[in-house]
């Protein structure tokens, strides 16, 4: 579901960014692929963080950047164990989507 956190399941990029934020409409749940988007640990952007485009959000106590340059599609069975939901940072999430793909 949208705004669902997943363990990453990847073992080439799960070290640097341990869970997978699904921002994909419900709507389009019948498809075979969704649109992800990697957390990293906060301390990993520090100081590279892009104000608005990466949200912090908290996953288990503790804070990570959500990395929307690094959005990408999977396909939905690469998606590892649900940890949570994010959907109250729904309005931080599109408004980072919106500055990512227009500027504003």
């Amino acid at each position: 579901m949208q705004f669902d956190v997943y363990k990453n399941d990847n073992p080439t990029s799960r070290e640097h960014f341990p869970y997978l934020l699904d921002l994909q409409a419900d709507l389009l749940a019948e498809l075979e692929s969704c649109i992800v988007v990697p957390l990293a640990p906060e301390a990993a952007f520090a100081n590279k963080v892009l104000q608005g485009v990466m949200p912090l959000v908290r996953v288990k106590g503790k804070r990570y950047s959500a990395v929307m340059p690094q959005l990408a599609a999977i396909a939905r069975r690469a998606l590892g164990v649900k940890v949570t939901n994010l959907r109250e940072f729904r309005a931080d999430f599109t408004a980072a989507v919106d500055l990512l793909f227009t500027g504003v």
